[in-house]
C-alpha cells in the first residue's frame, strides 16, 4: 500500500512541475498576467514535496 501511495505523490510533483513550467514559459512569451498562476501552484507543489519528504523520513526511521 505504501508503495502505490509514494507512487501517486511522485507522479503529482512531476505534473505539478510541469505545470509550473508552462506557466513560466507562457508568462514570459506571451502574457505576464501568468505569472499570477504561480501564486496558488507554487506553494501546492511545496505542500507535496514537504508531505513526501515526511513519508520517506518517517518511513526510513521505522525500518
Amino acid at each position: 500500500m505504501k508503495l502505490k501511495e509514494e507512487s501517486v505523490h511522485g507522479m503529482l510533483i512531476l505534473i505539478l512541475l510541469l505545470l509550473n513550467s508552462v506557466i513560466l514559459e507562457t508568462a514570459l512569451v506571451k502574457n505576464h498576467q501568468w505569472y499570477k498562476a504561480l501564486w496558488i501552484t507554487v506553494p501546492i507543489l511545496l505542500l507535496c514535496l514537504l508531505d513526501q519528504w515526511r513519508i520517506n523520513t518517517v518511513f526510513k526511521r521505522k525500518q
